[in-house]
């Protein structure tokens, strides 16, 4: 079961202290998701990570970063979809790296896309982060979709603590949180709460 954070798209006091506490405490693997955000800004964030850190981290854009980072992977977002065999030719060259994608529909999981290691489908409940961002996903329709997909797809949107289990039995081969972690009034105390549970579930 993959366990993601994606990192908040704004910015969040201490954040840089925090996600080093996370990695310290076990955190496999952060998606840096930072929308409008420059190379200069990126390349500073990442600095502000300890190196042994950066391959557990997937990058959501300036992907020419990961030429001078260590990290661990890519993930491909709705603007670069239509190039995504162009990204994967040309940053998936390494051993052990990582390309993911977004997708937002069912259907979408039948593209079974050559290079793609896991899929983000969302939102799977309504997001805590974007209020109007709601659940789209018929139960019955979403298992099936999951058991035909050849990729792992991984649940994003709206998970918490309190629909772990069910995301489990719909067949997701992984979590990913935002809204959980960042927006609560202690995102560490937040952070090791699900990755406690979500160790107990395996």
């Amino acid at each position: 079961m993959r366990f993601i954070l994606i990192t908040p798209p704004g910015s969040v006091e201490g954040e840089h202290v925090l996600i080093t506490r996370m990695f310290e405490n076990g955190l496999p693997l952060l998606h840096l998701r930072k929308p409008g955000c420059d190379d200069d800004f990126m390349s500073a964030y990442l600095s502000r990570i300890p190196l042994e850190f950066h391959k557990r981290i997937v990058i959501h854009s300036c992907y020419e970063l990961t030429q001078d980072f260590n990290l661990r992977g890519l993930h491909i977002t709705g603007s670069n979809i239509l190039n995504k065999n162009g990204i994967i030719c040309r940053y998936k060259n390494k051993e052990g790296f990582t390309v993911s994608i977004s997708y937002h529909t069912l259907e979408e999981l039948d593209n079974n896309d050559p290079g793609i290691d896991y899929i983000f489908l969302s939102p799977l409940f309504d997001s805590i982060s974007k209020k109007n961002y709601k659940a789209r996903f018929n139960s019955i329709e979403l298992t099936g979709a999951l058991k035909r997909s050849r990729i792992d797809v991984v649940a994003l949107g709206g998970l918490r603590l309190t629909n772990m289990y069910e995301v489990k039995g719909q067949g997701f081969k992984g979590m990913a949180f935002l809204g959980a972690v960042w927006e609560a009034d202690d995102p560490l105390k937040s952070y090791l709460a699900i990755q406690e549970k979500l160790l107990n579930m395996i």
